[in-house]
């Protein structure tokens, strides 16, 4: 018996290596590749000797061989991927520490010569908005960034894209307003305010903005389903006073994203200030009052079998 293993053996060892794998091979290949898997240091890896030389690092292997192991990672790669080598190849970049994507970065654009990533105009502008950050403080940032071979667009660029997107839609202005002198009393200064003109545009802007986002709600009833709910306030901070609005037929209103700010300005928020600088939303508050927002098909939470062809704002 033992006779005839060993030869079934040899005659096994002794085929051609181009010659597929008969299923007895197969169930024998199965079968101990999962023992050196499981036996391997790296549970995930199975190193097979051979008669080859010692692997050499890839940094100081030829060209050939380099080519040779990267065309077997991206073909290892397809396969544990399912295909998706791009989602799984910016996943191994994730997975580097700092350090690592540091050295990367460094390899490619010794590599590829001066290799270097752009911020876009559009994508500049929006960290700019997003961090809340200065004209100043971005050239800072921008000087930090090209030191790491990063290009922002630049500033000229960005106030044209910031006055395009901003266009009529924000007033600024310089006003006389009312600040404590240091020995008391009033003392009339000039001091910046910024706002937005129209507050029914603004509104509707943001209505439709979560509505197209499917975020307005009643609140299971608690407001009336032919109504929309605005909440007007201010609030001093920072040495600038901030009126805002909210709308509360959403999950959270009084979350800081769901806080449009209408008006700004650099003064106290006493009664001659907020005089001057919200003057003009006395007349237009007045009149959102009975204003009604045209949509399409509004649902009301309760019954969701009728619609109702508008909400009315109060």
């Amino acid at each position: 018996m033992w006779i005839y293993m060993e030869g079934v053996l040899q005659e096994i060892l002794d085929n051609p290596v181009t010659e597929p794998l008969s299923p007895v091979e197969s169930a024998l290949q199965s079968h101990f590749v999962r023992r050196s898997l499981l036996l391997s240091p790296k549970k995930d890896v199975l190193v097979v000797k051979t008669s080859g030389k010692a692997l050499v690092p890839t940094s100081s292997a030829s060209h050939k061989t380099v080519k040779k192991r990267t065309k077997s990672l991206s073909d290892l790669r397809s396969v544990v991927s399912a295909g998706d080598t791009i989602t799984q190849l910016s996943r191994e970049v994730d997975s580097c520490t700092p350090e690592e994507r540091a050295k990367l970065l460094e390899v490619i654009s010794s590599q590829t010569g001066d290799f270097r990533v752009s911020i876009s105009t559009k994508d500049a502008l929006a960290m700019k908005t997003e961090l809340n950050i200065s004209w100043n403080k971005l050239r800072a940032m921008r000087r930090w960034l090209q030191m790491w071979k990063i290009d922002m667009s630049s500033e000229s660029h960005m106030r044209v894209r910031a006055n395009d997107l901003i266009g009529s839609n924000i007033h600024a202005e310089m006003v006389p307003l009312s600040f404590q002198h240091k020995d008391g009393g009033e003392v009339i200064k000039q001091a910046p305010i910024a706002s937005i003109p129209h507050l029914w545009d603004r509104i509707v802007t943001v209505l439709e903005q979560n509505q197209s986002n499917g975020k307005l709600t009643w609140h299971n009833g608690v407001i009336p389903s032919e109504e929309i709910w605005i909440k007007l306030g201010g609030d001093k901070g920072g040495g600038t006073f901030k009126f805002c609005f909210q709308i509360l037929n959403v999950a959270a209103p009084n979350s800081t994203d769901c806080t449009n700010v209408i008006s700004l300005f650099e003064a106290a928020d006493s009664l001659t200030n907020l005089r001057i600088c919200l003057g003009q939303y006395i007349q237009q508050v007045a009149d959102i009052c009975t204003r009604i927002w045209s949509l399409v098909q509004v649902y009301s939470k309760q019954n969701a079998e009728q619609s109702s062809p508008f909400v009315m704002i109060t």
